[in-house]
């Protein structure tokens, strides 16, 4: 490529910069800008054809609909609301979720086309490591889907299946079924995977010959082979725990026999393992791990034939490929 095709921005106004883009239909392109607003551009022939202000200050991440619902955009700001615009009828046709959240993390925004809604970080006031769920429809609700280990750093969705990919700061890639997750019956275990963890170390000392360009970053290892997980908020989880460590101990005071008081006491025991475990859990998302050693980008293959397929960026610089299809 020697010279681009269409060079697309607002050039009149000082010192506004486009910051996101993506993509409406095949000759259409939104873009978000340092000034809040919404752009909507068409590649052939070159033309603005809306400028709409949506937010107040960086608009961080940007999503369409596409393909079902082009018209349909959604935006994040570092710090304001998530905001759904109808670019049909931008000026009366606006909603958003109603809780300000400040966000730097962008690829926390995707639309997933088999539920008609998008997938983004839970809109919350305070640090999350949860992946909400917002249909077009009822986009101001949010469902929790997934909920990570560690700070949450990107997400994708699938093009022909309802599982999603999550990557964390501490290298971790995990897996779900959306879909389960919200039309989910009550009692139903639901299930998450990890599917690998990444862990990079740099080198303590570099060397001093600075003309050797080969000389090595750090180290990077793999891990993968985790076993499935209960697929729940662990601050939730704990909430039942506790619950179920009550009613055991209603139920040991209302024993009077002397096997059921064994008992009572050994599933007593289970609870303050579960409980500890569950402690630990809450503790680690508040670890501070390698920079490099985070996902920084996931992608399904949005072919359809291949749609199984996901490439996963890492901090260290590799990209594992991996076919994730179970016959």
């Amino acid at each position: 490529m020697e010279s681009p095709i269409v060079t697309l921005g607002v050039s009149n106004d000082y010192n506004v910069n486009v910051t996101c883009l993506t993509w409406v239909n095949t000759n259409r392109i939104a873009l978000g800008h340092s000034d809040g607003t919404m752009t909507l551009w068409s590649i052939y022939p070159q033309r603005m054809l809306q400028r709409i202000s949506v937010h107040s200050n960086y608009v961080i991440d940007i999503c369409s609909g596409y393909p079902s619902n082009p018209y349909l955009v959604a935006s994040i700001p570092v710090g304001g609301c998530a905001t759904l615009t109808d670019l049909s009828q931008p000026s009366s046709e606006l909603t958003y979720f109603p809780v300000p959240a400040i966000s730097f993390q962008p690829n926390m925004l995707c639309w997933n086309e088999l539920m008609q809604g998008f997938m983004a970080l839970y809109p919350s006031s305070t640090p999350t490591t949860t992946v909400a769920f917002l249909h077009h429809r009822y986009f101001c609700q949010a469902r929790s889907t997934i909920t990570g280990p560690n700070s949450v750093t990107c997400v994708s969705a699938g093009a022909s299946h309802p599982f999603i990919l999550v990557g964390s700061a501490d290298g971790s890639v995990y897996a779900c079924n959306a879909l389960q997750k919200l039309f989910r019956q009550k009692g139903e275990p639901l299930q998450k995977l990890k599917i690998f963890e990444h862990e990079y170390r740099p080198l303590e000392s570099q060397p001093s010959d600075e003309t050797n360009a080969f000389r090595p970053r750090g180290a990077a290892r793999i891990l993968q082979g985790f076993l499935s997980e209960v697929n729940d908020d662990p601050r939730t989880e704990k909430r039942k725990e506790i619950d179920r460590k009550k009613r055991l101990a209603k139920k040991k005071d209302a024993s009077k026999k002397k096997g059921r008081a064994k008992k009572g006491a050994d599933a007593e025991d289970e609870v303050e393992d579960r409980e500890a475990e569950i402690d630990d859990r809450l503790a680690s998302r508040a670890i501070t791990h390698e920079p490099l050693t985070r996902i920084t980008t996931i992608a399904w293959n949005p072919n359809l034939r291949f749609s199984c397929w996901a490439a996963c960026a890492m901090g260290s610089g590799l990209i594992k490929v991996m076919d994730l299809g179970v016959e």
